[in-house]
């Protein structure tokens, strides 16, 4: 039985991801199991509605199990992504292909990771890095002098690269399975027939229809989720409790948070005088420090996200079909860590688990407030996998009367 890998944010889900799944039955998967990022995403922001919503939307519109990938990879940098979602994915034990898209295809994807492996073995991006550029930049001048005529320039190339690294490091046994991907991933026109995420996103930020643009259970889900005040979710909601936690959190308390390093600390410290995020932002931003890497940081530190080389704890259950189903049932036999439907606080009181099951309860308070009308506290204590029976064709499903287990 071929199983299928995938790892998204699905924020929100549209006719590209769905595209992806189709093309990875077409190429023989049996079945897809997702591994997807929570209520934030790696560009260090809130997703525009739950996770159990996006879920939702994947599992009907072709997967058939959503497992959450923990914040601190969610809003990771895209090497520590790539490498806690294959983490989970080899955990489970059943997965045997990992299939994910690149702007420039598998020729040149794999060409780029020759030239970075030439460049890691000969020192360049170790002493380029001494010159207090940012990675990205040192990584592109050290490939070129190895002779590499492609880089990873664009989000999904230098996600596909971290995909390709990580397996042959974490899981060599897992193939990866690479599609040229269709349309501009910050596009916000279509582009044969697909408008990106970000595109989608804009419109619902500006209170209009995403419908013709998303599957029918994704605009419905969307609509549903609107009308009852949780979509879509917003960081600026955020912005003064960011504000006020820098100006009054003595920096020694993050400095040991991801991303760090170099005395940041001090350097955010300075910036908390800023009125706004943009303007915090901008204050702390160096050659070395990139926008998304300062953004990541600043979020780490308020969520309170340690640096720490802990392997993840279990794997937990977002939404799943009768497929999915079985699924389970085979990671319960050959994976290597413990499935959880929910969290719950009997969770706290094991020393394995309770570092990372506070880390989502935390994130998921700054969530609710993320939310155009709040939701009260607890919500990871109190919602569970979603269940859809039977196939999972394009179909209206009440979300008052999800199965919950």
């Amino acid at each position: 039985m071929t199983v299928a890998g995938i790892i998204a944010e699905y924020n929100p889900f549209h006719f590209g991801h769905r595209y992806l799944i189709q093309k990875a039955r077409q190429e023989g998967a049996d079945a897809i199991l997702c591994i997807m990022s929570g209520n934030f995403v790696q560009r260090a922001d809130v997703a525009v509605c739950d996770k159990f919503s996006r879920a939702a939307m994947a599992v009907l519109e072709g997967a058939d199990l959503v497992l959450e990938l923990p914040v601190r990879y969610a809003i990771a940098s895209a090497a520590e992504f790539a490498r806690g979602g294959i983490k989970l994915l080899r955990a489970t034990g059943i997965a045997n292909c990992l299939c994910f898209g690149s702007e420039s295809g598998s020729q040149a994807l794999y060409e780029m990771l020759q030239g970075l492996k030439k460049a890691e073995a000969s020192g360049l991006i170790r002493t380029q890095m001494k010159t207090g550029r940012s990675y990205p930049t040192t990584r592109q001048q050290a490939m070129e002098q190895t002779g590499t005529v492609c880089f990873p320039e664009k989000p999904n190339d230098i996600l596909g690269l971290e995909y390709l690294l990580a397996l042959e490091k974490l899981a060599p046994n897992i193939r990866p399975m690479i599609f040229k991907r269709i349309g501009d991933y910050h596009s916000e026109q279509t582009q044969q027939g697909i408008l990106s995420a970000t595109g989608i996103r804009k419109l619902l930020y500006a209170e209009e229809s995403a419908e013709p643009f998303v599957p029918k259970n994704t605009g419905r889900i969307l609509a549903e989720q609107k009308t009852q005040g949780r979509c879509p979710a917003d960081l600026r909601q955020l912005e003064r409790t960011i504000l006020t936690f820098y100006r009054t959190t003595p920096p020694e308390q993050y400095a040991n948070c991801i991303g760090y390093t170099e005395g940041l600390e001090h350097r955010v410290a300075d910036a908390s005088t800023a009125v706004s995020l943009d303007e915090f932002y901008r204050r702390i931003k160096t050659k070395r420090y990139t926008h998304s890497a300062v953004r990541r940081a600043v979020l780490c530190g308020l969520l309170g996200l340690q640096k720490t080389e802990r392997e993840p704890a279990y794997l937990r259950t977002l939404a799943l079909n009768d497929t999915g189903r079985m699924l389970l049932r085979e990671i319960k036999k050959k994976g290597s860590l413990p499935v959880i439907p929910a969290l719950t606080p009997q969770l706290l009181r094991n020393q394995t688990m309770s570092p990372w099951v506070r880390e989502e309860l935390i994130a998921g308070e700054y969530f609710a407030f993320c939310l155009p009308y709040p939701a009260k506290r607890g919500r990871e204590l109190t919602e569970s996998t979603r269940y859809f029976p039977g196939k999972t064709e394009p179909f209206h499903h009440n979300f008052e009367n999800f199965i919950l287990f």
